[in-house]
């Protein structure tokens, strides 16, 4: 093949552009310290390094977006639910105190006032947000927990118990009625007529509510026996109200109770649970709300009735690749119904042995208006007999409250305490993931850059080289060009 003068010059001129050109890419990978620049330069690198930002990108949505979400959530929660278990706990104590004497007969005012501080306490951070979504109310963030004001809604709420939900309670009755007594007319008061203070124990039921619907005949469902039970609608003044038949069901609708008798009692005892459906009409501020806690429908516009099924409702948050992290805790596993209602039936039985002992103390001025040895001054003494014994029951009865009320409230405190305890173990498992992103974070950079990033000093040399030999070319193509035919001739 001839090699003529043309080819020369072009193939040199060739060589120098492919010199240039690498040149220029070795300047561009030392100013952007970049191997590529587009991907069909390397197209192994550029879908590696898609392959790494895409995972750099979810973990930096997880590590900078997820979690401290999910962090935030979770330390609103503990919080709450520190502060709720530094209430319960107060009542602890305030009920060990009671039991121990510490408060006397002349402060039982002062009793009644701190049980309902406590009382209106205990909600207090029932409606705790994060971000402005409340954190225990499953799915429903834009609701509350607790009414904020009074609410004339109606639900007719299934609430469903088992053995552990019955309990006893004494009540006395016979109480003494000194309405209308004075010194004028003790004398013809007919002491032999007036019943005598007695208590009377009783297996009970309390709903959630009280104030409900009077409905004669509602209907008491067991399972497993399954079996059924029809209540008599009472008063709880009613003298028989909690005194049952052995196979009679009372419900009393203004306390929120179901007296049971004997048979019915023993019959539920060993069922594997009950339900009783009842009707609710208009909630107080503060109360929690039912579609929170029961199986219910709102009746208030009959035409429209709204069902709302209870079921669990956990919100969780994706914080690692295909890992996801619940971070709510719900209501019903925090406040319950009887952390109020336990407070009212202790302030219940204070306020008797207030009312009993201003009794008391009306009889004693009438005893001292009266005349030592006078019919009058007999009967004021009978009656004061009957009050004392009527106060040593009330009086009876409060201690068995507050003691019952540390059993109680360190129940609470520890179911609380359970709740709190998941929440912690939710936030280190939060922690670990984070502290794995983090690495992983660390690791994918490391291999992006390897993937990615030139050498610097590399590249130097390279470029040195790459300089060094395209001056050469120069030189050897103007050698060349140079030379024409009639210089080898």
């Amino acid at each position: 093949m001839r090699i003529t003068n043309g080819i020369l010059i072009n193939n040199s001129l060739t060589n120098i552009n492919a010199n240039k050109s690498k040149i220029d890419n070795l300047l561009t990978q030392l100013t952007y310290e970049k191997k590529i620049q587009r991907p069909s330069d390397d197209p192994i690198i550029a879908i590696r390094a898609l392959r790494f930002r895409s995972t750099l990108a979810e973990i930096d949505q997880y590590l900078t977006k997820n979690i401290p979400d999910a962090d935030a959530w979770l330390t609103a929660t503990d919080d709450a639910m520190g502060n709720i278990s530094e209430v319960l706990g107060k009542i602890t104590k305030y009920c060990n105190e009671a039991v121990n004497g510490y408060y006397d007969e002349t402060n039982k005012n002062t009793i009644v006032e701190e049980l309902k501080a406590f009382r209106s306490q205990i909600y207090s951070d029932a409606n705790a947000d994060c971000a402005g979504r409340t954190i225990f109310t499953g799915y429903k963030t834009d609701s509350t927990l607790t009414f904020l004001e009074n609410n004339s809604n109606k639900y007719q709420i299934t609430q469903k118990f088992n053995a552990d939900s019955f309990d006893k309670v004494s009540k006395v009755y016979n109480s003494l009625d000194i309405t209308g007594i004075n010194g004028t007319n003790v004398g013809g008061v007919d002491i032999d007529a007036i019943k005598v203070p007695e208590t009377v124990d009783s297996y009970r039921v309390r709903l959630a509510y009280d104030g409900t619907l009077e409905e004669d005949g509602l209907v008491i469902t067991s399972q497993n026996p399954a079996q059924t039970y029809t209540t008599v609608l009472k008063d709880s003044a009613d003298p028989s109200a909690y005194r049952p038949g052995d196979d009679e069901v009372y419900y009393l609708a203004d306390t929120g109770e179901l007296i049971f008798g004997a048979n019915v009692y023993n019959d539920l005892m060993t069922a594997e649970g009950f339900s009783f459906t009842y009707t609710k009409e208009g909630f107080k501020k503060e109360e929690l709300d039912p579609t929170q806690y029961f199986d219910c429908v709102d009746i208030t516009d009959p035409a429209n009735p709204v069902t709302y099924t209870n079921r669990n409702q956990e919100i969780c948050y994706e914080v690692n690749f295909n890992q996801m992290l619940k971070i709510n805790t719900q209501g019903k596993n925090v406040f319950t119904q009887d952390m109020t209602r336990d407070l009212d039936d202790i302030i219940s039985v204070v306020d008797q042995v207030i009312t009993v002992t201003n009794k008391k103390e009306n009889l004693q001025k009438l005893y001292d208006e009266t005349e030592e040895g006078s019919t009058e001054r007999e009967k004021v003494q009978k009656l004061m007999d009957l009050c004392d014994r009527e106060l040593d029951f009330v009086t009876e009865n409060v201690k068995n409250a507050f003691s019952k009320g540390i059993t109680l409230y360190q129940k609470h405190q520890d179911m609380v305490g359970l709740a709190r305890a998941d929440v912690g173990a939710r936030q280190n498992r939060l922690a670990l993931c984070e502290s794995r992103l983090e690495a992983q974070s660390l690791t994918v950079k490391n291999l992006k850059s390897i993937n990615e990033d030139v050498n610097v000093a590399n590249v130097a040399v390279e470029l040195d080289q790459a300089q060094s030999i395209f001056d050469a070319s120069l030189k050897s193509v103007a050698q060349v060009v140079q030379k024409k035919l009639l210089d080898f001739l």
